[in-house]
């Protein structure tokens, strides 16, 4: 998945740190677990919380400089609609 800078969600984009990575399934345990390794030393943008859309959604920025999206799908929803 790619995204685009949005101001005041993380880092100013310069060259190198222009790009966020972006994981999404329903293994919440896993991905709260490289949430939570990857905030150490960064920088929370979004906590890991359930959002509108009814899936739990997260960002951060690594010790690094790196941005990272979480979108974890609730498997309780009602199914998808493909538009």
């Amino acid at each position: 998945m790619a995204a685009d800078s949005v101001p005041g969600m993380g880092p100013d984009t310069i060259f190198g740190n222009n790009i966020s990575l972006a994981f999404t399934g329903p293994e919440e345990d896993l991905f709260r677990g490289w949430f939570d390794a990857l905030a150490e030393g960064g920088q929370v943008v979004m906590p890991l919380e359930q959002r509108g859309w009814g899936d739990l959604y997260g960002a951060l920025v690594d010790k690094f400089g790196m941005t990272w999206m979480f979108n974890i799908e609730n498997k309780d929803a009602p199914a998808r609609q493909a538009n």
